[in-house]
C-alpha cells in the first residue's frame, strides 16, 4: 500500500494529466485514514459488528435497486430529471455502473471473512453467503473490468490470509 501510494505520489508530480493522479492518491490517504480513525475510535468488537451490518445495510438498498434497475430500466434514478452517466448498466444508487461494481467487489471478501470465520451462528453465517451470491452476480450483470478487478483482488488476499490461517491450525503431524 505505502508503495503504491509513492507510486501514485511520484506520477501525480510527473504525470500530465496529474489532476487525475491527484485524485488517486487522495482516495488512498483518504482510505488509509478512515481505517486508522475506524481501528481508534471503534476499538471495540460489538461496533465493528455493527458498522458492518450498517455497510450490509447499504449493500442491499444498493441490490435492491440494481434489481430494480435490471428488471425494468436501467434508467431508474431517486431523483426525477438527472440521469446517470451511463444508463445502459445497473447501477445501484450509484452514478457510474464502475463505481457500484468496485463497491461490492471490495465488499465480497469482508462478507466471505464473516462467513467462514464469524463466531455467529449459522443464520448469520448464510445471510453473509447471500450477500456474496447476489454481490457477484450484481457485479457480473453490470460488465465492469473495474469490479471484477477489485473482485479478483480482493478475493485473492482472501485466499492468501485464508491459508496462512488454515496452515497454522494444521497439526504437525498433519503438515
Amino acid at each position: 500500500m505505502f508503495a503504491l501510494t509513492a507510486y501514485l505520489l511520484i506520477r501525480a508530480s510527473k504525470s500530465p494529466v496529474s489532476y487525475f493522479a491527484r485524485e488517486d492518491v487522495a482516495l488512498i490517504l483518504t482510505g488509509f485514514l478512515c481505517y486508522c480513525l475506524f481501528l481508534s475510535l471503534v476499538s471495540s468488537g460489538n461496533w465493528r459488528l455493527r458498522l458492518l451490518q450498517a455497510i450490509a445495510g447499504i449493500v442491499v438498498v444498493n441490490l435492491v435497486f440494481a434489481l430494480i434497475q435490471a428488471v425494468i430500466s436501467p434508467t431508474i434514478w431517486l431523483i426525477p430529471g438527472y440521469e446517470r452517466t451511463f444508463t445502459n448498466q445497473i447501477g445501484g444508487l450509484f452514478n457510474h455502473p464502475d463505481h457500484f461494481a468496485g463497491f461490492l467487489g471490495c465488499l465480497i471478501p469482508v462478507w466471505l471473512g464473516m462467513a467462514f470465520y464469524s463466531r455467529h451462528g449459522n443464520r448469520h453465517r448464510y445471510l453473509r453467503g447471500a450477500l456474496v451470491g447476489a454481490s457477484l452476480v450484481a457485479i457480473l450483470h453490470a460488465g465492469s473490468a473495474t469490479g471484477l478487478l477489485a473482485l479478483l483482488c480482493g478475493l485473492g488476499m482472501f485466499v492468501l490470509l485464508t491459508g496462512t490461517i488454515l496452515y497454522r491450525r494444521i497439526t504437525p503431524a498433519a503438515k
